[in-house]
């Protein structure tokens, strides 16, 4: 019975890492779809628990690995990019008034 399916451990690393990315996939879906209320506060959110989900994956074991670790890169690589989007549209906002005079 030693071989058998009965003993193979539980990969909790690789179980916490797929709970970590489909939690920042649901928070970067809210941010997709309040990105004028709460884009500022929820990208960053997703960001961190994809990159603590990939972080987690890497030491998961088997499919759960592979599952972990593809998709917090897959809910990491829209969180930079719509992070740095939000930052450049402030930016760029910030300079338009300030060079219109608004304070």
């Amino acid at each position: 019975m030693a071989n058998g399916a009965l003993s193979q451990q539980p990969d909790a690393p690789g179980v916490i890492s797929l709970i970590f990315g489909v939690v920042g996939l649901v928070i970067l879906v809210f941010g997709c779809l309040l990105s004028c209320i709460g884009g500022f506060f929820l990208y960053p959110v997703a960001l961190l628990l994809s990159v603590v989900g990939l972080g987690l994956g890497l030491g998961a074991k088997g499919n759960l690995r592979v599952a972990g670790i593809t998709l917090n890169a897959l809910v990491l690589l829209p969180a930079v990019i719509m992070l740095i989007m939000m930052v450049l549209i402030g930016i760029s906002g910030a300079a338009t008034d300030a060079a219109n005079g608004f304070p």
